[in-house]
Order: C-alpha cells, then structure tokens, then sequence
C-alpha cells in the first residue's frame, strides 16, 4: 500500500475479520501429517511471494498471467 488508511477503515476491517473469523471451529482433524502438508504448502508459498510488497499484490501479478493466457487459449 502506498497511502495510509484511516482509523475508520482500519476499524470496518478489524470488524470485518472478527465477524468472520472461526477457522478452528471449521477444523475437521487434527492429524499430525496434515500439519506438515499445511507448513510444506506455507514455504512453498512464501518462496513464490518472494519480491512482491503485498499478498494482495502477489495475487493481483497472478491474475493477470493466468487471465493473459486464458485469452490466448480460446
């Protein structure tokens, strides 16, 4: 992000997390290998971020390739 948000927008953004959080109560299992699948899958993610300021800017650099080579397909 290059510009500051306000209080206001930090605020609706916190609000928006807590009414949508309960991951854990969504888990189904608590097996061991899974976790290892979960931390393999996180390093391989954070290799591949490597260089972009933000996720949202990862993702957004993701978009436009996959999109780009839609079009190229069809």
């Amino acid at each position: 992000m290059n510009t500051a948000l306000s209080l206001h927008h930090v605020g609706r953004a916190l609000v928006h997390l807590n009414q949508r959080r309960g991951f854990k109560a969504n888990r189904k299992t608590d097996d061991p290998g899974e976790r290892g699948k979960i931390a393999s899958a996180s390093a391989r993610l954070e290799i591949k971020m490597a260089g972009f300021e933000t996720p949202g800017a990862f993702l957004a650099a993701r978009l436009r390739i996959y999109s780009r080579s839609a079009t190229t397909i069809a």
